[in-house]
């Protein structure tokens, strides 16, 4: 509900940005309904799939992802 409110992500995103956007916890260590690596999930395609989504690209989407500099460049 908080993204819906929140004034970067609209203007970065625009009108109706909170529809556009898809919410994908998951966790490495602790228990909980997804359990990987984002990039692993990522390259095997399961999170696409999970999410209904076609796989990303370059060319045409975008993604916030937050980690450490060795993990952003490996998504990169």
């Amino acid at each position: 509900e908080s993204l819906k409110t929140d004034e970067l992500l609209h203007e970065v995103i625009g009108d109706g940005f909170w529809k556009k956007i898809k919410y994908y916890p998951t966790t490495t260590r602790e228990q909980s309904p997804k359990m990987g690596r984002i990039t692993d999930l990522m390259k095997s395609g399961e999170c696409f799939s999970d999410l209904d989504v076609p796989v990303l690209r370059p060319e045409t989407d975008r993604a916030m992802i937050c980690g450490n500099l060795a993990f952003n460049l490996e998504l990169k």
